[in-house]
């Protein structure tokens, strides 16, 4: 097995001229109007973001998306069982919640298979962070 090195330079001494001379300039990434991008940036979008490093997410938005997730689907399965039960009626609607609202509501009850079903979501996420 050829170290990584040699296996490059190898690939390029045989490269047609034509293919060298076209990979060596990379087009712009067309952006629209107030965009910035590094130098950097450019260069990885150029070539289909086949090189961009992994970068690892951040814990707390993963989990406080996934706790969204949780609260919007038991709300939506609970009014989608009960549409006597309409939003004005109870005067919660979960897509309208504010962060820093005072009041805290308490998602409703589901049955056992859809929470068993968003515990073994939650149980994933946790183990993805």
């Amino acid at each position: 097995m050829l170290n990584p090195d040699n296996a490059v330079r190898l690939l390029l001494e045989h490269m047609p001229p034509s293919l060298l001379e076209a990979v060596r300039f990379r087009a712009p990434v067309h952006m629209g109007p107030g965009v910035n991008l590094p130098h950097k940036i450019h260069t990885y979008l150029s070539v289909s973001l086949s090189y961009v490093p992994c970068i690892r997410p951040q814990s707390n938005l993963v989990r406080n998306a996934w706790l969204d997730f949780d609260r919007r689907a038991r709300w939506a399965f609970y009014f989608e069982e009960n549409p006597s039960e309409s939003t004005s009626k109870l005067g919660y609607d979960p897509d309208f919640e504010l962060n820093n609202a005072k009041r805290v509501h308490i998602n409703p009850k589901v049955p056992t298979a859809i929470d068993k079903g968003l515990l073994v979501g939650q149980e994933f996420v946790e183990e993805f962070l």
